[in-house]
């Protein structure tokens, strides 16, 4: 098969691919505009650091130790004990809905910046006004609770949390443009399907496309007027009877 043949099947089967693009399309603008909710982010962000008296055990091991204890820092962040304190606080706020300890761990995310000591404590959710009261309540009850945990006061805050109002996703318009050229595979697929499995011949260019052998020439369909013919019969019949008026005079 060349693209030739590929270029037949868009053509003979135009209409089905115009009808699946544009219900596709329809449907496609319809979910990402009505049905698929925006995400927002609101997060902030905490220093970690190491006191002076701290430094005498901890400095053979630098930014190792930094590390391993940001790396507990962020299951502290996580833990039943945090979300316990940040749930009683959003008793207190009428506005924002109640939240579960899986969707607590879910929405809640913390990460080490490259290279640093800072962490990022961020909250993903539908409502741009939840993450930020979420992570707002997270972060000063983790700074309140983190030296009676760990006995170190070695956390401070750098950026609070702010509202966004721009979404971090779901890209809509890059979904609309992924469906229509799932779309489009799709359609194909099915054209080209009811073509290979249409055996019959039903043009001279398809003949010549599959057989690979030139056609010298080709039968022309007769098409018999059928009205013509019965008046032929009207009037052989007029004729037999006048004949044999004479012969009988």
């Amino acid at each position: 098969m060349n693209m030739l043949f590929y270029l037949r099947i868009l053509k003979k089967r135009l209409y089905l691919f115009v009808a699946g693009m544009i219900i596709v399309a329809i449907l496609s603008c319809y979910y990402n505009a009505f049905v698929l909710k925006s995400v927002y982010k609101s997060y902030s962000t905490l220093y970690i650091w190491v006191k002076e008296n701290d430094k005498e055990e901890l400095s053979m091991m630098g930014l190792n130790i930094a590390s391993a204890i940001i790396t507990d820092y962020k299951e502290i962040i996580k833990s039943r004990h945090i979300y316990n304190g940040v749930v009683n606080e959003l008793k207190d706020y009428d506005n924002i809905k109640d939240i579960t300890y899986d969707e607590f761990y879910e929405k809640v995310f913390v990460q080490l910046l490259p290279n640093t000591r800072i962490l990022k404590l961020s909250v993903e959710d539908e409502d741009p006004e939840f993450c930020k009261t979420v992570a707002e309540i997270t972060t000063k009850y983790f700074l309140k609770e983190i030296n009676t945990i760990t006995n170190l006061d070695s956390v401070s805050i750098i950026d609070e949390p702010i509202l966004s109002d721009i979404p971090i996703g779901p890209d809509k318009r890059k979904n609309v443009v992924v469906s229509m050229a799932a779309a489009f595979v799709f359609i194909t697929g099915i054209a080209i399907s009811i073509e290979l499995l249409d055996k019959k011949i039903r043009s001279q260019e398809y003949l010549e496309l599959v057989s690979k052998v030139k056609v010298i020439g080709t039968i022309p369909k007769v098409v018999v007027k059928k009205k013509n013919v019965k008046v032929l019969v009207e009037k052989d019949n007029t004729k037999k009877k006048g004949e044999t008026s004479k012969g009988i005079a």
